[in-house]
């Protein structure tokens, strides 16, 4: 073999070899790249996974969130109860806090649905529907209210005009709307009124036409089977049965809407003239004070102290507290008296607010002057108050 057939014989093989070494490394560049893109093709399944986590969870989020009352008992979930009302509306007799109806409610409420019940109660013993307005408004509600209880009609008959009641009653409303346009309102008829009159009628129309649906106690305790006297004992204020049978027609209410899967309307019009107590006002600030301590509140021992307020407002509310040695207090505006206010309440301390002007045009003073501190066993009794309310 010649020198020349072995340089040929070395280029070829020098030739395979580098052949391989290409082929080899196509391979390794072809393995690498297909692990490369699968790397890449996890990553990517994965940030889209998380996306599409996200996105769902979002989702769940809106869609819980925009869940009525009823959807939200469905399904178990937490729902928040607000009660607003006078002495029924607080149970007011009931031997325990467990025998009051909203508690009493609220228990049957969570055994059923499974999910929890939390009750907000904006409530007073004697109350009118002017003092649920203003308690309202003044109320630093926390938490966005599902379901309202609304009880009120013994008290303001004789108190307020039929006319007064309706316009206050449609404010509470539209006030609980314009805090939760999805909230839902049980009205409630008490049992207490014993025939329909004008309050009742008022409840009803306002029902009707803001799509709610009322609770009737009145009727259901006039034909209760047992007879009214089994579940009230001086025929005013139910006693522990009637307050369970109160509860009874509340889940009995609330299970019918359930079933009608029945949803909160939001109505613009108003039905009575309450567009004008849209707003509120508790002025704490008077132009002249003679005789009463300022502490929370203004109070006073003393026959002949004043308090001076001044307002351009429509409507002027007196607020006040009761006490077991509560006194009496003229309201005079424009040095014309009004009224004269009992402040006492045996047993119990409860705000009150009372009317005592409307239709108002114009700036007006009003003065509150102490009358009295004398009551049935005493003479050293308090006047307290809180504070001139308008709208």
């Amino acid at each position: 073999m010649s020198l020349n057939d072995g340089k040929s014989i070395n280029i070829k093989m020098i030739c395979k070899i580098a052949s391989i070494i290409m082929i080899i490394a196509t391979v390794i560049v072809v393995v690498l790249g297909t692990a490369a893109n699968k790397r890449r093709a996890r990553e990517i399944a994965a940030i889209s996974q998380r996306y599409m986590a996200e996105r769902k969870a979002e989702k769940e989020k809106e869609r819980i969130e925009n869940l009525n009352v009823y959807e939200k008992l469905k399904e178990g979930r937490a729902i928040n109860i607000i009660v607003i009302g006078d002495g029924i509306g607080a149970s007011w007799g009931a031997t325990s806090e467990a025998n009051k109806w909203y508690n009493v409610l609220a228990d049957k409420l969570q055994k059923k649905y499974k999910g929890s019940i939390t009750t907000t109660k904006l409530n007073g013993e004697i109350a009118t529907v002017v003092r649920g307005w203003v308690e309202l408004n003044r109320a630093e509600l926390s938490e966005g209210q599902d379901l309202a209880l609304i009880c009120f009609g013994q008290n303001d008959n004789g108190r307020l005009s039929p006319t007064q009641f309706a316009i206050f009653y449609e404010s509470l409303i539209r006030k609980l709307k314009k805090h939760n346009p999805d909230i839902d309102i049980i009205p409630i008829i008490e049992s207490s009124i014993k025939s329909d009159n004008s309050y009742t009628e008022v409840i009803k129309k306002l029902s009707k036409h803001y799509d709610f649906t009322y609770v009737d106690t009145m009727t259901a305790f006039n034909n209760y089977e047992g007879g009214y006297g089994s579940l009230s004992d001086d025929g005013i204020l139910p006693n522990d049965k009637g307050y369970s049978y109160y509860a009874d027609l509340m889940e009995e209410c609330i299970a019918k809407n359930i079933a009608s899967r029945k949803k909160a309307k939001n109505v613009k019009d108003t039905l009575y003239q309450s567009n004008k107590l849209d707003n509120f006002t508790l002025n704490t600030s008077p132009t002249s004070n003679n005789g009463f301590d300022k502490n929370e509140v203004f109070s006073s021992s003393t026959v002949g102290s004043t308090l001076v307020f001044e307002s351009d407002k429509d409507t002027l509310i007196a607020y006040y507290t009761t006490d077991p040695k509560g006194g009496k207090i003229k309201v005079y505006v424009d040095n014309e008296l009004v009224k004269e206010i009992d402040t006492y309440l045996n047993n119990v301390s409860v705000t009150k607010a009372e009317i005592i002007a409307e239709n108002l045009t114009g700036k007006h003073e009003v003065k509150f002057e102490v009358s009295s501190v004398k009551g049935y066993n005493y003479n050293d009794g308090i006047v307290i108050l809180n504070g001139l309310v308008s709208n």
